[in-house]
């Protein structure tokens, strides 16, 4: 198994309650990166990441397994196998990450995932999952800019400090530990994610998210997953932000390349959710009072959608949804 793949677990939880709830329901721009440190700054995970990535997905992890509305989601999707992927990698992924940021870069080959993730890291437990040696299938133990790195082919993980651990292709990790120095330009100085990841976050000083993505829809992505998802025409960014507190709050922000394009696409999504209103197997579920709050309006170039569920809903909805979900899941083990 891919090092940058061990924790997806996590990410496919999340990502299941943000598009359960759709579908039922900042730095300034520059290149320069800011100068050699003289220490690595993991302050902030994003600024880890290197400039170039067209998706960035940011999990809170602590809050997601701590919040009513998600932790048995999240529980879940880790429990198959767990204790294989602990000793695998070196760590639990529920425990022992607090926060992972996952970095997907499109490539002629292929999507490559970064995964930068900050929690409780032994390094003789990573060490033993990766050990070293003389075979093909050996790790080889090494050290960049001062950070423990294991390399087995295409695949590298590092500790970047005691706290920050890093998975990828060995290019990537590299990259990223130069990041961190300030030696390459991060991803919010690379400034094409600047513009949705300050719109997200609004005005006002809100607490971080369970969950905040950022896509930027390019030809190959589009080539990749046209078989799989309908874009809207003329859909350039897509930002989307989850809170968990008594309420759940969802927003989704496209940025299009038109303002007709941009009123075709709320069309498009009001149409939907009007569908999904009357849909019988929602019905059944007891999942249409999903869409009472839900809202999608145009500004401009840009398409906004909200979704709150209230607290009230919370735990009944919770545990319809987990077995929605469950239900598909297993059908797709089968």
């Amino acid at each position: 198994m891919k090092p940058a793949s061990r924790a997806l677990g996590l990410g496919a939880a999340a990502a299941a309650l943000v598009v359960c709830a759709c579908a039922t329901g900042g730095g300034a721009a520059g290149g320069a990166a800011s100068g050699p440190r003289s220490a690595p700054d993991d302050g902030d995970l994003v600024d880890v990441v290197p400039a170039g990535p067209e998706t960035l997905i940011d999990l809170d992890v602590a809050q997601l397994r701590a919040s009513p509305w998600s932790r048995s989601l999240v529980a879940g999707a880790v429990a198959d196998g767990r204790a294989a992927k602990t000793a695998a990698q070196g760590f639990d992924d529920l425990d022992d990450l607090d926060r992972v940021v996952f970095a997907v870069s499109e490539g002629d080959a292929g999507p490559t995932t970064l995964m930068v993730a900050r929690g409780r890291f032994d390094h003789d437990r990573i060490a033993g999952a990766h050990p070293s040696g003389a075979s093909s299938s050996s790790w080889k133990a090494s050290t960049w800019r001062g950070s423990q790195v294991w390399e087995q082919g295409a695949s590298a993980v590092a500790l970047l400090t005691a706290r920050t651990y890093l998975a990828g292709t060995p290019a990537a990790v590299r990259e990223a530990i130069d990041c961190a120095w300030g030696l390459t330009a991060g991803v919010r100085r690379g400034g094409r994610m600047a513009t949705v990841e300050q719109a997200l976050a609004g005005d006002g000083d809100r607490p971080r998210p369970a969950l905040a993505a950022i896509v930027t829809i390019t030809e190959a992505m589009r080539a990749r997953i046209g078989g799989q998802v309908d874009l809207p025409n003329g859909l350039e960014q897509v930002g989307v932000r989850l809170d968990l507190g008594r309420a759940l709050d969802l927003d989704v922000l496209g940025l299009l390349a038109t303002e007709r394009d941009a009123a075709a696409a709320t069309h498009t999504v009001a149409a939907t959710l009007r569908d999904l209103r009357s849909r019988k197997a929602l019905a059944a579920f007891g999942l249409t009072s999903v869409f009472d709050s839900a809202d999608v309006r145009a500004a401009g170039t840009r398409v906004r959608a909200h979704l709150r569920l209230p607290e009230a809903k919370r735990d009944l909805l919770a545990e319809r949804i987990a077995f929605v979900l469950q239900a598909i899941v297993a059908a797709h083990a089968k």
